[in-house]
């Protein structure tokens, strides 16, 4: 706030201020009140003029707060909310269909969820075969879509994977067991995260968090994760119905799958869930046991629970 004798030098021809946003003199004097496009701001009250048009993301928070009430940690994003879901799409090792319907069931999920707005956020799905090409992939989605669907608040991605060494892919890429990313080309990635402080990805595939050595764990101490809560199986992947039971797809019921709303896509709702081998258990009795998603916060374990998804009423 701009404080009466007491401005720099240069001040009045300065044009913006606070978090980089315009000064608009015109409402209630030099510096008072600032441009953020959407809504003008207050910095002498700290608060919006006029409600925030997505206040029903954040019931939590008052309707006129600036970030969570963090002015100086926190930048405002709008409302605005990218998602990015990556699925494994060759064939060299199998489940592709299973891959793309997980990553299809989770757009689903989230385009019909409460605060969902389509006019302002927006899901990507991205197929690879290359795990090397990965970061390019990533980087171009984000690029192309922040401008105007704003920052990034999730990403997943569904394939399968190597414990320590990250998601497969159907070319030798001469790093982890020969089919996966490099280490390096994850820190690269340039995600754009909300600052909202809710930011996280998955990573779907075979042990992929199983312990503080895991591909989860390892990419969440990285610079460009700090923050962001990654979650990883720790257990084998299978298909399922739900995300805290193991029960397999139905193929009889292909006509009742859900569609997602603006595509032509019929797919079988399909999670990811962490479970046992049969191998392991030949009766059969604990197939339908899930194991959980173990949550990572720069590189410390935070955590575990199921996936965000729909579950079994029994």
């Amino acid at each position: 706030m701009g404080i009466k004798n007491r401005n720099y030098v240069d001040f009045q021809n300065f044009r913006y201020s606070f978090n980089g946003k315009e000064k608009d003199n015109e409402i209630s004097g030099e510096g008072n009140n600032l441009d953020f496009g959407a809504r003008i701001y207050d910095n002498r009250l700290g608060r919006f003029l006029t409600i925030d048009s997505y206040f029903g993301k954040y019931p939590y928070n008052s309707t006129y707060s600036y970030g969570a009430n963090s002015p100086i940690r926190v930048v405002d994003i709008g409302g605005d909310s990218l998602y990015v879901l990556m699925y494994y799409n060759g064939s060299a090792w199998g489940g592709r269909n299973l891959f793309h319907s997980a990553a299809l069931t989770r757009a689903s999920d989230i385009i019909n969820s409460d605060g969902f707005d389509s006019s302002k956020d927006k899901v990507v799905i991205i197929g690879y075969t290359d795990a090397s090409k990965i970061k390019e992939h990533l980087n171009k989605a984000v690029a192309d879509n922040k401008d105007i669907y704003g920052p990034t608040v999730e990403f997943d991605i569904y394939s399968h994977s190597g414990q320590n060494d990250g998601p497969n892919g159907s070319e030798f890429t001469d790093h982890g067991d020969g089919f996966q990313a490099d280490i390096k080309d994850w820190a690269s990635i340039d995600f754009n995260w909300s600052k909202n402080g809710k930011n996280r990805a998955n990573i779907f595939g075979c042990n992929s968090g199983k312990d503080e050595n895991s591909f989860s764990a390892k990419i969440s101490r990285l610079n460009n994760f700090k923050g962001v809560v990654v979650g990883g199986q720790s257990g084998s992947a299978f298909a399922s119905i739900y995300v805290d039971k193991r029960i397999g797809l139905n193929f009889d019921e292909k006509e009742n799958a859900p569609k997602i709303k603006g595509m032509y896509t019929v797919f079988f709702r399909t999670y990811l869930v962490g479970g046992y081998r049969r191998k392991e258990d030949y009766l059969g009795k604990m197939q339908s046991v899930v194991k959980p998603l173990f949550f990572y916060l720069n590189g410390q374990k935070i955590g575990s629970g199921y996936a965000t998804g729909t579950k079994s009423k029994h």
